[in-house]
């Protein structure tokens, strides 16, 4: 997944980048393995069908989706 389908995903469930995904930084919290993002529970059914998801789905977003890896939170 490239930064812009992940926008668009984003966009589609009406999230954002900024404040809705966070990173997952283990147990320990000192390292970022991964970004990830909830879809809504009340997300678009058209939006759902698109991205082939459920509500309330964790969706996990690999670390070289950003370029450099640089923090979002």
């Amino acid at each position: 997944m490239t930064q812009d389908e992940l926008i668009e995903m984003l966009s589609d469930f009406g999230l954002d980048l900024e404040g809705d995904v966070h990173a997952d930084n283990g147990s320990s919290g000192e390292m970022t393995y991964s970004y990830y993002f909830n879809v809504p529970s009340d997300a678009d059914k058209e939006a759902l069908k698109k991205h082939e998801m459920t509500s309330g789905q964790r969706v996990e977003i690999p670390l070289n989706t950003f370029d450099g890896n640089e923090d979002i939170d």
